[in-house]
């Protein structure tokens, strides 16, 4: 926050006096819902605020990248409606949504549906690292909102104190998933992606094995708090 910082408060202070500084926030989720449904009506079609949402997690909140999907499906739906069938069939689904889903296999356990999700991103020479990258960042989300839960405080407040603008559903699909996993099972999945994490970045380890025991390995400690 430039107001609480000093060195950000002479800074700006300095550029007022040659020019103007202008703040530019990420918009809320909300906002770009809005504004891809008002896109989509000003395109002639209708987008609901679910399938705006959808357009949300499968693009990121890349207002390019959202706009030229929303032009794509428009004119697809030709004055109709875009539709979840028209999203989930031409829509892009970047590598955060990608490795969202094979988090959900991961907890849930589902050895088959997790691995299907780590070949097709192999395939698409997605790097080990990001993918590794992404899907600590999920499991942080379901770790924040499992202590989120725990201290009796709603996930959605995590925004206040994290970097969530325009990725609040991150926050409520974290607290929807993580319900039945245990605490201490979240700290030990954490820990497992931190050691994947140090192989990755210090040894001359096959990337792709690596990662695909590391999902072993995630899939096992969900199944063992499942079951506790």
């Amino acid at each position: 926050d430039k107001k609480k910082n000093a060195k950000w408060r002479s800074f700006v202070s300095s550029v007022d006096k040659v020019g103007s500084s202008v703040e530019f926030r990420r918009k809320t989720e909300s906002e770009i819902v809005r504004l891809l449904s008002g896109g989509a009506e000003k395109r002639g079609c209708k987008l609901s605020p679910d399938n705006a949402r959808l357009m949300l997690r499968r693009c990121g909140n890349d207002l390019n990248l959202l706009l030229s999907e929303l032009d794509k499906l428009c004119a697809l739906a030709d004055g109709g409606e875009v539709s979840q069938e028209y999203i989930e069939a031409i829509g892009i689904q970047n590598l955060e949504a990608s490795v969202f889903d094979l988090s959900k296999a991961l907890i849930q356990g589902s050895y088959v549906r997790a691995y299907d999700i780590l070949s097709g991103l192999f395939s698409q020479r997605e790097e080990p690292i990001a993918i590794l990258a992404v899907l600590s960042n999920a499991y942080a989300d379901l770790y924040r909102a499992k202590v989120a839960a725990s201290a009796g405080v709603r996930a959605e407040t995590l925004a206040d104190d994290f970097p969530y603008r325009g990725r609040e559903f991150r926050l409520r699909n974290a607290a929807r998933d993580c319900e039945r996993i245990p605490l201490p099972v979240l700290r030990k999945s954490l820990e497992v992606l931190a050691d994947a994490d140090r192989t990755l970045k210090s040894s001359r380890a096959d990337k792709r094995t690596v990662l695909e025991q590391t999902a072993a390995k995630l899939i096992i400690l969900s199944r063992k708090g499942s079951s506790t």
